[in-house]
């Protein structure tokens, strides 16, 4: 499992040779998602990371922020026009 979770989001056609056919992994870690193995993992680590820094677990505040592409203008045009530059 370690190793997978190493291999990350690539794409599954492109695991080293070392691995497992890939349909075959597909399958385990798609039964994982669905039995809700990857939340339990995830949860566990997160925590444990948190505790490790001295952060509360959970957290008592928000610890991260997302900005929207669309709420930050860049140009007066915006859309193709500001990427294609000027027209002649």
């Amino acid at each position: 499992m370690r190793d997978v979770l190493q291999w990350g989001g690539s794409a599954w056609r492109r695991l080293p040779h070392e691995f497992p056919p890939w349909q075959t992994l597909y399958q385990e870690v798609r039964g994982w998602r669905l039995a809700g193995t990857w939340e339990r993992v995830t949860t566990q680590v997160r925590e444990q990371v948190r505790l490790r820094t001295g952060r509360a677990s959970p957290p008592t505040a928000p610890t991260a922020a997302m900005l929207g592409s669309q709420s930050a203008r860049t140009t007066e045009k915006g859309g193709s026009a500001a990427m294609t530059g000027p027209s002649h």
